[in-house]
């Protein structure tokens, strides 16, 4: 009789083990949390506005700067992962999200509360896109995180949208990130054809406004500007109940955006606009019956080779005027301090090609003085911009 017992009991055990539980509301979100400055007191606060959101996917952007409170650029902390570190805090709280994608460029990755199945990488270096499949309860989602270049604006959005609309329908597709990109876009219009933005402004205001231009200044040319989303393609199954960015969040050169969701339709919320398709222009057939003359075609120019650029040797460009911050501490545009306007200086020359200074006289972003505007030379420029009391420092 013991022996029968023990069967029926063992058998009881094992079918709750393999019994999955349904899941029919989640809380996801998107957070850019800059990889300049990250140190142990910042990290803490994102693991805190994880934990009280209860958060239980999040993609993560720019989580390649860990920086511990106790080193400095010099010794490598830049290539520490502010993703574990978060979720090392999260589990310190009482918040498990134990379960992380691959990273993408050393930067783009998912942490979540359920099981990542697997992860994927697309396209590390323009896209910087993460793919992942995870096990929501007795559920499956496709969960796509990427940040692309705001560089080149629209192309590398619609070359990835035209991947994930491509994707099969078996799993549920959530595409989210730091696009780049703002909502007058045409590409963000495109996105809509398959997509619902599951953070609306006409719901919640905050939704437009996801650049803390407190960090960042100003750049946009708007008060207001939108760059983070959380997309759910309509045939997911998933329905948005409440989102917002959330502004308390103030660890960032981005506001984090978090939406609720609820496994079904809920027939209240309001359809977002749907771009209507251009009819495309008849092309009008030329007659065969006269030949058109043959157009000589006229000798291309020799081109000239481009030019070649000499480094700047050291000693390299110098403030002119009078100032408390020389050059080689981070200060590109010579003014009396050192913010992300210098930072702005060393991107545009560092990704964007434009050449050192020609921005104005002698503004330029080689702080190391090597001839050349490269990674290293940020290193100089964040040593200087987030000492406390220096408008980068967070706290």
């Amino acid at each position: 009789m013991k022996k029968i017992c023990f069967l029926l009991l063992w058998l009881f055990l094992l079918f709750v083990n393999r019994t999955v539980l349904a899941v029919d509301e989640l809380t996801i979100a998107t957070y850019n949390i800059m990889f300049l400055g990250q140190t142990n007191t910042r990290l803490n606060k994102i693991a805190d506005f994880i934990v009280r959101n209860k958060i239980d996917i999040i993609g993560f952007q720019e989580s390649n700067g860990f920086e511990a409170e106790d080193c400095s650029w010099s010794v490598g902390c830049e290539d520490r992962n502010a993703t574990k570190y978060i979720q090392e805090q999260l589990a310190r709280l009482g918040w498990e999200m134990p379960y992380r994608s691959t990273i993408a460029n050393n930067s783009t990755q998912t942490l979540s509360k359920y099981p990542i199945d697997n992860s994927s990488i697309v396209d590390p270096i323009i896209l910087r896109a993460v793919i992942a499949t995870i096990s929501v309860g007795d559920k499956k989602i496709r969960l796509i995180n990427n940040h692309p270049p705001h560089s080149q604006g629209c192309v590398h959005v619609d070359n990835l949208h035209n991947r994930v609309s491509g994707f099969s329908s078996d799993y549920a597709n959530f595409w989210l990130g730091d696009f780049n990109v703002d909502r007058s876009f045409e590409c963000y219009t495109s996105i809509l054809n398959d997509f619902v933005d599951a953070c609306d402004p006409l719901q919640d205001n905050s939704c437009g406004d996801t650049v803390n231009e407190a960090t960042w200044g100003d750049l946009s040319g708007s008060a207001t500007y939108a760059a983070d989303y959380i997309f759910i393609r309509k045939d997911a199954g998933w329905s948005v109940v409440s989102s917002f960015s959330d502004h308390q969040a103030n660890t960032s050169d981005h506001f984090p955006v978090v939406a609720k969701l609820k496994y079904g339709v809920i027939s209240s919320s309001t359809p977002l606009p749907t771009k209507t398709p251009k009819p495309s222009p008849t092309k009008t057939p030329t007659p065969s019956s006269t030949p058109l003359p043959t157009k000589t075609p006229k000798p291309s120019p020799t081109s000239l080779p481009p030019p070649t650029i000499t480094p700047i040797p050291p000693p390299c460009l110098s403030c002119s005027a009078n100032t408390n911050y020389p050059k080689f501490v981070g200060n590109a545009n010579c003014d009396n301090t050192v913010n992300l306007v210098d930072y702005a200086i060393w991107y545009l020359e560092m990704h964007l090609n434009v050449n050192k200074g020609t921005l104005r006289n002698d503004w330029m972003a080689d702080f190391n003085c090597d001839g050349y505007v490269l990674e290293n030379d940020i290193k100089n420029w964040a040593q200087t911009c987030y000492k406390p009391g220096m408008p980068c420092a967070l706290n």
